[in-house]
């Protein structure tokens, strides 16, 4: 028994490798594509070795890329508060059965199975409908219908291993409904929400077929698109994508990396307390 055990923890330690190799080997691939000199190309070997791709990419295309990279951090910041809020919303009704609320879930899954290009296409038909100038709300408003229905299966998973008691214990305690929610619920829940705001952050970041259909300004994918369809392809159009995920790991480790410590400390003071 003991061998099998052993021989199935290698097996699951071999397939944790191969998923990291398939996930993570593209992007190192590119990375180090992009580290070449200025006869470098867009395959292996390699020609030569620095920054210069680099550099090329913060001079030629500066004015253009600051104003993809602005504009999608805006973007994606609105999208993962909106997306978070909303779905604490829609989730809490959905848990407390209010009238409607059934139809939430299935709604929810019928976004996520709808083809992102069918839902560009019809926002954009929508915002012509309208007489609505495609804009920073358009793009918005495609990335925040993307990114929900995502941020409100977290919130319902959360709010699934929220145990009711603490909000009854609360109330019995003379604790209002909203002092319940704020100083209660809300501290509980809160890395959940960060969570959701997280996923709508990164959705909304690297979001593509959506945002082609409904605005022409661009965005950090749109800017790839934008330097892939041109007639010479050049690596600094790796430096690019390297620098999108460089951004998107900042952004990711700031938010979560103070949670985690925050998390970390709470368990120490709880075992002091217990070992008090």
């Amino acid at each position: 028994m003991r061998a099998r055990g052993r021989w199935f923890d290698r097996f699951l330690g071999l397939y944790f490798v191969i998923i990291l190799l398939f996930l993570y080997g593209p992007i190192l691939v590119m990375a180090v594509l992009s580290l070449q000199g200025p006869q470098g190309g867009m395959t292996f070997p390699m020609r030569g070795f620095g920054f210069h791709w680099w550099t090329r990419l913060f001079q030629v295309r500066a004015s253009e890329l600051q104003e993809a990279i602005l504009r999608s951090l805006l973007v994606a910041v609105e999208t993962g508060v909106i997306a978070a809020v909303f779905s604490v919303v829609i989730a809490f009704a959905y848990r407390r059965r209010l009238p409607g609320s059934s139809a939430l879930l299935p709604m929810v899954l019928l976004a996520l199975m709808t083809p992102g290009i069918l839902l560009g296409l019809g926002m954009s038909l929508w915002w012509r409908i309208l007489n609505f100038q495609p804009g920073h709300l358009a793009l918005l408003g495609v990335h925040v219908v993307w990114a929900l229905p995502f941020a409100f299966l977290v919130m319902i998973a959360v709010l699934n291993r929220f145990d009711p008691r603490v909000e009854e214990s609360a109330r019995d305690l003379g604790a209002s409904e909203s002092r319940t929610f704020f100083e209660v619920v809300l501290p509980i829940i809160w890395p959940g929400i960060l969570s959701a705001a997280l996923f709508g952050f990164t959705l909304s970041l690297n979001e593509f077929e959506r945002s082609v259909l409904v605005t022409s300004d661009n965005t950090l994918p749109l800017q790839l698109w934008a330097m892939l369809t041109v007639q010479i392809i050049e690596p600094d159009l790796y430096a690019l994508g390297t620098l999108t995920i460089l951004i998107t790991f900042v952004i990711v480790a700031a938010l979560f990396i103070p949670t985690v410590i925050g998390q970390f400390r709470r368990l120490g003071g709880r075992a002091e307390a217990g070992e008090e």
